[in-house]
């Protein structure tokens, strides 16, 4: 039996586990092809991983290539989207169809790690030649959960105009738009709110996107929420957005969500109603608070 090359010995040894290893040095010379392609796929890794353009390029033209290796369960193609490599990118897709749907041990794609980067042109270049928007990763996020959480608006346009669907939540119940709330990106919110779609819909802790615009003290969100038909639904503790409201020192946000309808006297689990905690936290201008309401 013939022994493989060092260099192929070395470098598929830190890919392979020992058992393995010893398996494929005691193969014979008519196995060495298909080696070579293996060890070049883990050169290109390597490339990748070092930055080296010319060099992953150069290797891009080697005749026996196995693009199925992986890194730390990473795919060639989520290093070459990490490092922002297009060319590359596009060079695997074209040459390994698989890549589109191939998921890490957490069930990130291709797609959602280029969403994570902001490599829009790798982004459309993957939809453009297939990759399903609406894959999720083993939490149940979709490419626009990531894009969303970001505030990265072009890419929760671009996801949407390509079919996504904006009402995917994920284990714990987070969907795209309440991420958006929960960050304060408001012009994500705003292309993701509209009447019915998804805007009372809440976690698993009961929160909905009016609970976190309001826990953040975001008046304009909390008004674009109200606007596009959100109400004061109570969260697992029985609080509702005035609740919450109540014990913060945000008098427009009470005042807007009680002109908007928000009940002062619905009691949480505790016993407690809006109009008990405005009295217990706003006690010096509590007056001046309700006059504003009723006028």
């Amino acid at each position: 039996m013939d022994r493989l090359p060092n260099e192929m010995r070395l470098l598929i040894a830190t890919n392979l586990n020992q058992q393995s290893l010893m398996a494929l040095s005691r193969t014979s010379k008519s196995n060495h092809d298909l080696l070579r392609s293996k060890l070049e796929g883990y050169k290109l890794m390597k490339a990748l991983l070092d930055g080296k353009d010319g060099l992953s390029l150069s290797l891009t033209r080697q005749p026996f290539i196995d693009l199925s290796v992986r890194h730390k369960d990473l795919s060639l193609l989520h290093v070459a989207v990490a490092q922002g490599n297009q060319n590359i990118a596009e060079w695997l897709i074209s040459k390994y169809p698989p890549f589109l749907g191939a998921q890490d041990d957490t069930g990130i794609t291709a797609l959602m790690s280029a969403v994570c980067w902001g490599e829009m042109d790798i982004v459309k270049s993957l939809v453009d030649k297939g990759t399903c928007v609406n894959i999720r990763n083993h939490h149940g996020r979709t490419a626009l959960h990531f894009a969303a959480e970001d505030g990265n608006d072009p890419m929760v346009k671009f996801l949407l105009k390509k079919g996504t669907n904006p009402f995917l939540a994920d284990k714990d119940g987070w969907s795209a738009l309440l991420l958006a709330v929960r960050e304060d990106h408001i012009s994500v919110v705003a292309q993701l709110v509209r009447p019915g779609s998804g805007i009372k819909e809440a976690n698993i802790s009961g929160e909905n996107a009016l609970h976190l615009g309001v826990s953040n003290g975001n008046m304009d969100i909390v008004r674009l929420l109200l606007r596009n038909g959100a109400e004061s639904q109570a969260d697992k503790d029985g609080n509702t957005p005035l609740h919450r409201a109540a014990r913060q020192n945000n008098r427009d946000i009470i005042r807007l969500l009680v002109l908007s309808g928000a009940d002062l006297t619905v009691e949480n689990s505790q016993k407690e109603t809006p109009l008990q905690l405005i009295s217990q936290y706003h006690q010096d201008h509590m007056e001046d608070l309700l006059g504003s309401i009723s006028s």
